[in-house]
């Protein structure tokens, strides 16, 4: 914890956005992802391979169960909440 806290905007990206990779080309997506965007998509272009073969592990486990489309990319919303909107 700092001595001298400062209050500063806070950025939160959203994966929903990547849907390109830098050549212009549409990244891999998964479904029934948490912060999936309102076609139920979610980019793992990013990602890296451990970060692809937790995500694929857990949603595989039993159990599972996908986010209904009214609750998808949180982070969005985060952001708009964070921006007053």
């Amino acid at each position: 914890m700092s001595a001298d806290p400062q209050r500063i905007d806070v950025s939160v990206p959203c994966p929903c956005e990547e849907t390109e990779d830098s050549d212009g080309n549409k990244v891999a997506t998964k479904t029934d992802h948490l912060m999936s965007d309102e076609q139920g998509e979610f980019p793992i272009g990013s990602l890296n391979n451990w970060e692809t073969s937790v995500l694929e592990s857990e949603m595989g486990q039993p159990g599972f169960r996908p986010v209904p489309q009214s609750r998808t990319c949180l982070r969005r919303l985060a952001r708009h909440r964070l921006q007053g909107r």
